[in-house]
Parts: C-alpha cells; structure tokens; sequence
C-alpha cells in the first residue's frame, strides 16, 4: 500500500499544477489600444497594437498568436505574431500586429476607408500560446 502514495502524490501535486496554471492563462486579459490605416492604395494594412493584460503575481511567457480579424462582422484579415514576450505580473505588455486584408477583403475595405473612413467595429478572434496553452481570445472595438 505504501508504494502506491508516493505516485499518488506526484500525479496530484501535477494535476494542481496543471489546473492552476490553465486557469492563470486563461485570466490574461486581451484588449485593442489603437487601429491605425497605413500602407499604400493597391497594398492597404491596418497596424492594430494590442495589450496583453496580466492580472496576476507570476509573469507569463507569450509565445505567439494567431486570428481573423473582422470589419463590421465581415472578414477582413488575418494576423500573426510569433515573437516570444514574457509579460511581468500585474502589468500590461502591448504588441503591433500588421493585418493584411486578404484578396477578397481588401477591395471592399478599400472602398469602404474611401467612403466613410476607419469607422465602424472591429473584432479579433483567435488562439494564443500561453505558457505552452491555447488561449481562445475573441475582442472587439467599435471604432
């Protein structure tokens, strides 16, 4: 019977662990701080610059993210970021994403910045690495 507590234990000690540092990741908070247009006419980009909000007492280890970015509820693009940030307790980090309108968005955006200018909603849905987990985050600005 005695040989069977010391695994017991590690396998518990290792479940908490897991279980604590999957709801750590899932308590890092995404938000948009500016949407910006830049590029050229034919080659149109929106520079996006969002905060990855850490609300707690141990630092995180970003590794990269990926998603869809929408425009008024249309998709418009998609965007990327794979540079490794470690985000320190109770701060907040900021990262500049470049999203390039796909082929099918890009006219359509064209027109609409032309017409109205970069108004409207934007949303951004996709997964992040955290601390080697996947992170839904889906966060919208109205603009």
């Amino acid at each position: 019977m005695q040989k069977f507590i010391l695994p017991i234990v590690v396998l518990g000690a290792a479940a908490f662990l897991l279980i604590r540092r999957t709801a750590f990741a899932k308590n890092l908070n995404f938000v948009i701080r500016g949407v910006k247009v830049a590029g050229r006419l034919l080659a149109p980009r929106i520079e996006i610059t969002i905060g990855l909000q850490n609300p707690s007492n141990q630092r995180a280890n970003f590794r990269s993210m990926s998603g869809l970015v929408k425009w008024d509820g249309s998709e418009f693009a998609n965007i990327s970021s794979f540079n490794a940030i470690t985000i320190a307790p109770n701060s907040e980090t900021q990262i500049k994403l470049n999203a390039e309108p796909s082929v099918m968005g890009v006219f359509e955006a064209v027109k609409k910045v032309i017409k109205e200018g970069l108004k409207g909603r934007i949303e951004i849905v996709g997964t992040a690495n955290v601390d080697n987990l996947q992170v839904p985050f889906n966060i919208t600005k109205t603009l």
